[in-house]
């Protein structure tokens, strides 16, 4: 699953945020060195004064270590690091619901902690969430995902699956 847009928003992503991201990447302990965090409209810079290195965030989830002496990118993103910035991204339920019959895409936690990822809509008059596609809806059948299993949600229009 890939996002279109990061909000890169402080109150999303964090400082914490940032420099878990930055050890990921760099293979460093943040506390170590020398760091400023800079926040730009379209990206997060973290410098990393004591290697001459920046570890840079943008808004499209492109996450690279640039070598500022040498005028160079030396790291790209790994899987772990993008991860932990889509986590970020996901929208809590207590504070804030889809729209009714919209579809999503929601994250649910089932009883024995599983995650299951799916396109679905919030069906408001009976507190449910339904997904499938036509081939399931036209045969009848449908999955139904319980509220209380529901732990974020993001608009499908900002998600490549």
């Amino acid at each position: 699953m890939y996002l279109k847009k990061i909000d890169l928003d402080k109150r999303l992503v964090s400082d914490k945020v940032c420099y878990e991201i930055t050890e990921l990447l760099m293979e460093i302990n943040t506390y170590e060195v020398s760091t400023m965090i800079i926040r730009e409209k379209d990206r997060i810079i973290i410098k990393l004064h004591d290697k001459m290195v920046n570890v840079n965030i943008t808004d499209s989830g492109y996450i690279y270590a640039y070598d500022y002496c040498n005028s160079s990118v030396i790291k790209t993103s790994n899987v772990e690091a993008y991860h932990l910035l889509t986590e970020t991204q996901w929208i809590d339920p207590t504070k804030e619901m889809p729209e009714h019959d919209v579809s999503i895409v929601g994250k649910f936690r089932d009883d024995k902690g599983n995650i299951v990822i799916a396109i679905c809509k919030w069906i408001a008059k009976r507190d449910m969430f339904s997904g499938g596609n036509f081939e399931y809806f036209s045969s009848g059948i449908m999955r139904v995902y319980a509220l209380e299993w529901f732990v974020g949600w993001l608009p499908i229009e900002n998600v490549i699956l």
